[in-house]
């Protein structure tokens, strides 16, 4: 039996795998701003989930930025309490087992890379558009290597320091507008989140050059997709074309599956 999580800034999924290859069942619950508080709960699912069968091993993803090794979280504006916190040392402790953290993002584009919209392309980058902006490169099902991890969503797009998730997001969308981005309906605003997702992804792709942009996140169910490829037509000049720009397969399954790889990878070491 192999445990799964995805904790991201307002809901945490927790799932199990009895082969390693397929998730079997999973449970979403809050996030808690509070990491103390979150860890009891955290066990008390692990063992609902395992049905009394012993976990083998566990991988997972949680916003932010995390040290070189891959321990505990130096960065996050939503879940400040987490940070510096021995996540990785604790979730060891209390399941008596190997865990295996990383970026949520980041194994969102190794699970869409491997069993979504990515399979069977070689280098694929993959951004999530919902409270913030985050993202990954995979180049031939791996996730790049890299020091502190990819952070997409925090490229400055203008000259006086504005961050790329600061103009699209849902933190930034209902802060311009005065209202969650789900009550947001006037196209033209959805015709202008397409037009700045561009700008940000214009400037990925040419640092990343893939074969294909997988788009995913909550926000991507309003943006219309091919107002982002128009938009992305009038900036992207440089290369003789574009990559493909497509929409997540996994949807909110895309960083369970990532673990699932994850973990079979580091297994494999």
């Amino acid at each position: 039996m192999y445990l799964l999580f995805d904790i991201g800034g307002t809901k945490t999924r927790i799932g199990v795998s009895s082969d390693g290859v397929n998730l079997d069942s999973s449970q979403v619950i809050s996030t808690h701003q509070d990491f103390e508080s979150f860890i009891p709960v955290f066990k008390d699912i692990a063992e609902s989930l395992s049905g009394g069968q012993a976990i083998q091993a566990c991988a997972g993803g949680i916003r932010g930025v995390l040290d070189e090794n891959k321990t505990v979280l130096i960065y996050d504006a939503v879940l400040p309490d987490w940070v510096r916190k021995p996540l990785k040392e604790t979730l060891q402790n209390i399941l008596r087992v190997r865990v295996f953290l990383e970026n949520d993002a980041a194994l969102g584009a190794l699970g869409e890379a491997n069993k979504g919209a990515g399979a069977g392309f070689g280098i694929v980058t993959y951004i999530t558009v919902s409270t913030g902006i985050g993202g990954a490169k995979v180049v031939n099902g791996k996730l790049e290597k890299q020091v502190f991890g990819f952070e997409p969503g925090h490229q400055i797009i203008s000259l006086d320091g504005m961050e790329f998730e600061q103009y699209i997001s849902g933190t930034a969308l209902t802060k311009e507008y005065g209202m969650p981005s789900e009550q947001i309906n006037d196209p033209a605003v959805w015709d202008e989140a397409a037009r700045r997702l561009s700008i940000g992804l214009n400037n990925t792709i040419l640092h990343w050059s893939p074969h294909i942009v997988i788009l995913g996140g909550g926000l991507m169910q309003r943006i219309p997709i091919e107002r982002v490829r128009f938009h992305l037509s009038q900036t992207l000049k440089l290369f003789p074309k574009p990559p493909e720009i497509a929409l997540s397969k996994l949807g909110e399954l895309a960083g369970m599956t990532g673990a699932l790889e994850y973990l079979k990878q580091n297994l494999k070491t």
